[in-house]
């Protein structure tokens, strides 16, 4: 009789139970091996890294520099989206030595150069934070045809940064201990170079680029305005919460700065104002009517003195183009505040201004807003829209009222968008 054979069964791999087993191993052996280098060489990581550069290369490439001269830089101001770099202290009123000169931006990243000529003595008259790419500048005035880099006689060692609307951080740094690794016995830099360093990051989830600011636009807490059967609360807060939605859908980040029949003053630190600035808006739209006699009509924009017309413009263009608003006047439609001394007269737009404009020094009642004294500028407009006295203007803004918003959110949004 044969011998039987016996087969021996094949054992299946369980892939389900073995996979997650191979994975979790893995992920431990990786942790290890990561905590483990972090103990033996972490000091390899301390120090400033950008634009996918370690400390150690950003020294070699920035420490050995040599400059064809140097220039001292004393102060700067973000004022809305723009930065300005001064010489001296910046005081509200006083012209720079560096307004008219050339100013080089160089970019360590991307050895790219950004110049910008003739810098003007408007707050938006240097650099438009938007239209900064990626990267760590060196920053450079020509002077008598010699690229000078800047530096500042002491260090900065507080965050000086906003984020803007193109979705970055911009960010002024001067430290000869930037690029320090730990424990060093001396600074990797000679003099506290003046940086300006721009990453791509969101901003924080309670900072707003835009505070709407509906009337009344009070000081002390009063009604608003009343004619031919409409209400200045009840309209323009309707008009802020439209021109809030399209904006938002649009991809800005944007509040009002007070509840519906909540009448608020501008001043103080619970006021329209301070809702603003604690929310780091880069922009504070009011939005207002007028009452002036039956005779007056049409709309008008107001902008501080020290800024250019753009932002105003660019609304007022869209109201005038896709609905049947007119301006005020045919000279004087888009306007500049009027001046009080060196100071904006129109308050709604000094008082939002930070220390660009002055903010909590122009009175005994704007010391109310001497908290936001030290703060960024947000670029103020004023949006007078129409005579509610007028029946033809009520007329036409009850009839074209979506048309209306959408053209002021649209005016924004291609102010805003241009270097998107």
């Amino acid at each position: 009789m044969g011998k039987k054979v016996i087969k021996k069964r094949r054992r299946r791999i369980r892939w389900k139970t073995v996979i997650p087993m191979l994975i979790a191993f893995i992920l431990v052996i990786y942790l290890m091996v990561s905590l483990f280098g972090m103990l033996l060489g972490g000091s390899k990581q301390d120090g400033f890294t950008t634009c996918k550069l370690s400390t150690s290369k950003l020294q070699k490439k920035l420490s050995s520099k040599q400059y064809a001269g140097l220039m001292e830089m004393s102060d700067f101001i973000f004022y809305g989206e723009h930065l300005s770099l001064y010489s001296e202290e910046y005081e509200v009123g006083t012209n720079d030595s560096f307004v008219g000169r050339t100013m080089i931006l160089k970019n360590v990243c991307s050895n790219k150069e950004i110049k910008i000529d003739k810098l003007g003595d408007t707050l938006d008259g240097q650099i438009d934070t938007r239209d900064l790419p990626v990267g760590l500048y060196e920053v450079y005035i020509v002077d008598n045809l010699i690229e000078k880099r800047l530096y500042m006689d002491v260090a900065l060692k507080t965050s000086n940064a906003i984020y803007t609307t193109a979705g970055t951080k911009v960010e002024v740094l001067a430290d000869a201990a930037l690029l320090n690794k730990k424990n060093a016995k001396e600074n990797a830099l000679d003099r506290n170079y003046v940086f300006i360093h721009v990453t791509k990051e969101v901003s924080p989830e309670n900072e707003l680029d835009i505070m709407l600011n509906p009337g009344p636009i009070t000081i002390n807490a009063t009604e608003g305005q009343t004619g031919n059967g409409v209400t200045e609360e009840e309209e323009m807060y309707r008009l802020a919460k439209k021109v809030k939605d399209i904006l938002t859908k649009k991809g800005f980040k944007v509040g009002i700065s007070h509840e519906e029949y909540n009448w608020m003053s501008l001043y103080g630190e619970t006021g329209t104002l301070a809702a603003g600035y604690q929310s780091n808006a880069k922009y504070f739209v009011n939005l207002g009517v007028y009452s002036g006699g039956e005779e007056s009509k049409g709309m008008q924009i107001v902008h501080s003195s020290y800024v250019s017309n753009e932002l105003a413009a660019s609304i007022y263009d869209e109201i005038t183009s896709k609905t049947s608003l007119e301006g005020k006047t045919q000279t004087f439609d888009v306007v500049s505040s009027s001046r009080s001394g060196v100071y904006d007269s129109w308050y709604e737009i000094r008082e939002a201004g930070g220390r660009a404009l002055g903010t909590g020094l122009y009175s005994e009642r704007s010391a109310d807003n001497a908290f936001a004294s030290n703060e960024n500028g947000m670029e103020a407009i004023y949006l007078d829209l129409f005579n509610i006295d007028n029946a033809d203007d009520v007329v036409r803004w009850n009839e074209e009222f979506d048309q209306i918003a959408n053209a002021i959110a649209e005016g924004i949004v291609k102010h805003l968008s241009e270097s998107k």
